[in-house]
């Protein structure tokens, strides 16, 4: 490449910035309170004002022509980067392997229920009324009834019940 030829590339560059700064630069207030809506933190809001200029710059050197609407194109431009963003903090946990719940199917609470079932008849009665009693989904039904205890009779073993519950 000689040096006209990068001299008249540099040119071409220059008046392509010229036209993009002339073109979207004056829309950057709107941009800036509409990323701000989005977001809900100024600070957030400017890193994707402009990240979404970043990306219109790079997006129209591709483009064959240039959007009929500046404005609402570069609005699409920060919508999509908002949807992104929010589909990338969604998908965090589970791409760094933290355990996500699944909601309960039919036939998890037997599995439940029967593994309690097989704890609490390896507990002592106290023990059992315990976790009975400061489990609330084994209330009034179930094994807290079937232990014996009541609200005034059962003993103060809640620290033990804790215990067992984590378990």
């Amino acid at each position: 490449m000689t040096t006209e030829e990068h001299e008249g590339l540099g040119g071409a560059v220059k008046a392509s910035w010229r036209r993009f700064l002339d073109t979207y630069e004056p829309l950057r207030p709107d941009l800036y309170r509409y990323c701000r809506h989005l977001t809900r933190s100024p600070w957030d809001a400017e890193d994707m004002a402009q990240e979404t200029m970043a990306r219109a710059f790079v997006t129209l050197a591709i483009m064959t022509e240039p959007p009929s609407n500046p404005r609402a194109w570069l609005f699409r431009v920060a919508s999509n980067l908002w949807i992104n963003r929010t589909r990338q903090t969604r998908e965090l946990p589970a791409a760094f392997g933290a355990h996500v719940p699944e909601p309960a199917t039919g036939a998890e609470p037997r599995a439940i229920r029967e593994a309690a079932g097989t704890l609490m008849a390896q507990l002592s009665p106290q023990e059992r009324a315990a976790v009975a009693s400061s489990t609330s989904r084994f209330a009034p039904t179930g094994i807290r009834s079937k232990s014996g205890w009541n609200d005034r009779t059962r003993p103060d073993m809640t620290g033990v019940a804790e215990l067992l519950v984590q378990v």
